[in-house]
């Protein structure tokens, strides 16, 4: 049932009013769905922005009074060239001592 269109208003001014344009069903859900998206492709980086706002460092409190550690972890220490030879492992071994491990 096609209604005839109903003549042109004008405004005050003499120029002719805007009409609202007719969404379809599937155009209408097609700019819900991309308006949804964007909402959520954009939803990342904010919320990166607002964590790195909020976000308050906390100074390290206490003496470190370590005197050893629970394990050292390597590969091997031999003379192969993949490993850490037996020169370089005493080499670290005294520097941690050296600063209080």
């Amino acid at each position: 049932m096609n209604l005839p269109e109903p003549p042109e208003r004008t405004t005050n001014t003499g120029q002719k009013r805007d009409r609202p344009s007719k969404l379809g069903l599937n155009q209408a859900w097609l700019i819900f769905l991309a308006g949804a998206l964007l909402l959520m492709a954009l939803w990342a980086p904010v919320k990166g922005l607002i964590s790195r706002g909020l976000y308050q460092p906390k100074a390290p409190f206490g003496p470190i009074d370590a005197s050893s550690f629970v394990a050292l972890a390597y590969g091997g220490v031999s003379d192969r060239s993949n490993e850490v030879s037996p020169a370089q492992f005493d080499a670290q071994l005294k520097l941690l001592r050296l600063n209080g491990y």
